[in-house]
């Protein structure tokens, strides 16, 4: 299975969280949909990496060459996908729970951002 493949069904699964109402689930879903995104777009891109691909890392490498160096996105994907990681951390590594309306924004966020990377892969 191929990475834009996994985002995608990352988000079914997000969208299935929610209807659920697991809203940790939902917003950690989404949050790897964006990942393997991210990964794909890397991959098609034949970027070489040093290592394993880290969350850490991905979005600032992601946003540095591709918004800022290349400029093959919107500088807005910066902030998308800031958030999606945000509320990601929210819901594995505390105490609170996502709030509905915080894991809906977040799962549209993903969503948006696989939806650009995928149109940027295809053209």
């Amino acid at each position: 299975m191929n990475r834009l493949m996994k985002a995608e069904q990352a988000l079914v699964s997000a969208q299935r969280c929610l209807n659920e109402g697991d809203t940790d689930s939902c917003a950690s879903r989404a949050y790897f949909g964006v990942y393997h995104a991210l990964v794909g777009y890397f991959q098609t891109q034949n970027f070489k990496k040093a290592g394993e691909w880290n969350h850490e890392t991905i979005h600032s490498r992601f946003v540095a060459e591709f918004v800022h160096r290349k400029k093959s996105f919107l500088a807005d994907m910066d902030d998308l996908i800031r958030s999606v990681y945000v509320k990601r951390n929210l819901a594995d590594y505390n105490d609170k729970s996502v709030l509905k309306k915080e894991a809906e924004r977040s799962l549209n966020k993903a969503m948006e951002v696989v939806k650009r990377i995928k149109e940027a892969m295809t053209q």
